[in-house]
């Protein structure tokens, strides 16, 4: 059985690894494209934001990335026409705030 803590470490090596090789070709035999292509977005905040957005992040064992999305989502979705697909995007965004304030209510002390 492997700690979390090393599931960790292998995610952020794979993370490290895909972002430096992200504008080489795929492998040989690899066929497609993926199946949600993104780009990245560079953001500036302050060192405790950015600190308090790690800490939700770990409290409801999301990566902060993920976390992010979600905001972004939540974001555009408040400002966008009332298509079936922005209400599914609302409600996507509003299930990960309420996952989130679970996660600070009932955290485990460390």
């Amino acid at each position: 059985m492997t700690s979390r803590k090393s599931d960790v470490n292998r995610v952020d090596a794979a993370a490290v690894e895909a972002e430096l090789t992200r504008d080489e070709a795929y492998p040989s035999g690899t066929v497609g494209q993926p199946a949600n292509p993104s780009v990245p977005l560079s953001v500036r905040v302050s060192p405790q934001t950015a600190d308090a957005i790690d800490s939700l992040a770990r409290a409801m064992d999301v990566p902060a990335s993920t976390l992010l999305r979600t905001w972004i989502k939540e974001g555009l979705a408040a400002h966008s026409e009332g298509s079936f697909q922005s209400a599914l995007d609302q409600l996507d965004a509003d299930l990960q705030r309420l996952r989130g304030m679970a996660a600070l209510t009932y955290q485990q002390p460390s």
